[in-house]
């Protein structure tokens, strides 16, 4: 019997095969532009390989070599305070050593390959999570739906680790859901790559299982010796002036008022308060977040894949430090409200809602207040369904 192709199938897959093309034309377009190129995030992770290499990983956090690298690959001088600082945990620094190699080229397009290989990992691992009932073909939608999630492109573009956040998380998500006590407490570890994003996601282990939390405290232990194995003591102390640096948020490259995230709305509002009491702020509406979290956790009924999506929500608004490429971890909580069916859309219909954000993204980032309005709003209508019903159904078998 010969099959017949559904109208839907059409638009969702000419849909995903134009941002696809899309995609590929811009970072085409960035690598073959030597400005364009080292413009990009990736120069800090080149900078750190390199130093690696040649003066030892011991020396990586030593600002006058990051932009002595710099310059050399530039091929002019900038001043103090413009090179763009490696202010990533250690423990990525053997990687970032193994793979790097004198042509800029190509040492960003290896660090792709390996992205978009730990992307591909997070996918599969996320499927997991879908209902059984899902079909396979709708399964693959929502995979390759979320493969094309703007902020995950925009991550590659810029050479980012975030790869390794969004694995990490992903481990996590399914280690609490599907009771795997160790996957749980590793992927939080993992998370570490953005240390500042750990704590409001350590508390469900720390609150409801407390055998992942012992190994989220352990692994995350053996990284710590780890970094501190690669730096030694005066790179440590290195490692803390930059992250002293990084915290001020005035070096070049930190640009708060581009950042989709408390801290970023506050700058952008009021422009007229010092910097420092925009921090001070941020902070405190941090630590706060956590409280608020501790009590969802602790004093409400609401199913996991709820709290979850609260945690990762909360964790992005009011992290004090947060780019448009972190914004890939809208994706969990994108999922877990629609995988839980808190929108009443057939199975077949999710892929398109996460394709149709992106369309909407990629629109939005040419109009300044739309850029950082609809990331926001996205946040805000998520936060509602969240915290509103429960799940339509318990049949669907969410997660």
């Amino acid at each position: 019997m010969k099959k017949t192709i559904s109208f839907s199938k059409i638009i969702f897959w000419t849909g995903a095969i134009s941002l696809l093309l899309v995609y590929i034309i811009l970072w085409a377009e960035m690598i073959a532009s030597p400005s364009e190129r080292t413009g990009t995030d990736f120069i800090a992770f080149y900078s750190a390989g390199r130093i690696a290499q040649e003066r030892g990983s011991s020396k990586v956090y030593d600002i006058d070599l990051q932009q002595e690298v710099q310059e050399n690959l530039l091929g002019f001088s900038i001043i103090d305070n413009q090179p763009l600082l490696y202010n990533h945990l250690p423990f990525l620094i053997p990687l970032l050593k193994l793979i790097m190699q004198e042509s800029y080229t190509l040492s960003f397009s290896i660090w792709l390959l390996i992205q978009i290989t730990i992307y591909g990992v997070s996918f599969y691992i996320l499927a997991q999570l879908f209902p059984e009932n899902w079909t396979q073909n709708n399964r693959g939608k929502i995979i390759t739906s979320g493969a094309l999630f703007f902020p995950v492109f925009v991550s590659l573009l810029l050479g980012q680790d975030t790869a390794f956040l969004f694995l990490g998380i992903s481990f996590f998500l399914y280690g609490i859901l599907r009771q795997k006590d160790f996957l749980a407490g590793g992927g939080l570890a993992l998370t570490l790559v953005r240390p500042h994003l750990t704590l409001a996601l350590a508390l469900p282990v720390m609150i409801k299982n407390k055998k992942a939390f012992s190994y989220f405290v352990g692994l995350g232990a053996a990284l710590a010796l780890l970094s501190f194995g690669i730096l030694g003591i005066e790179g440590t102390q290195d490692f803390i002036r930059i992250l002293t640096i990084s915290g001020e948020g005035t070096w070049y490259g930190m640009k708060e008022a581009s950042m989709i995230n408390l801290i970023g709305l506050m700058s952008r509002t009021f422009s007229f308060l010092d910097p420092s009491l925009v921090q001070t702020i941020g902070w405190v509406f941090y630590f706060i977040s956590i409280v608020i979290l501790f009590f969802f956790w602790t004093f409400t009924a609401k199913e996991t894949s709820s709290l979850l999506g609260l945690s990762v929500i909360f964790s992005l608004f009011f992290a004090p430090h947060l780019h448009y490429h972190d914004l890939s971890l809208l994706f969990f909580p994108l999922m877990l409200i629609l995988v839980s069916r808190k929108l009443s859309l057939r199975q077949e219909k999710v892929s398109f809602v996460l394709l149709a954000i992106s369309f909407l993204l990629i629109f939005t980032k040419s109009i300044p207040f739309l850029y950082f309005s609809f990331p926001y709003t996205l946040l805000l209508g998520m936060t509602i369904l969240l915290i509103g019903k429960q799940g339509i159904t318990q049949s669907q078998n969410p997660p």
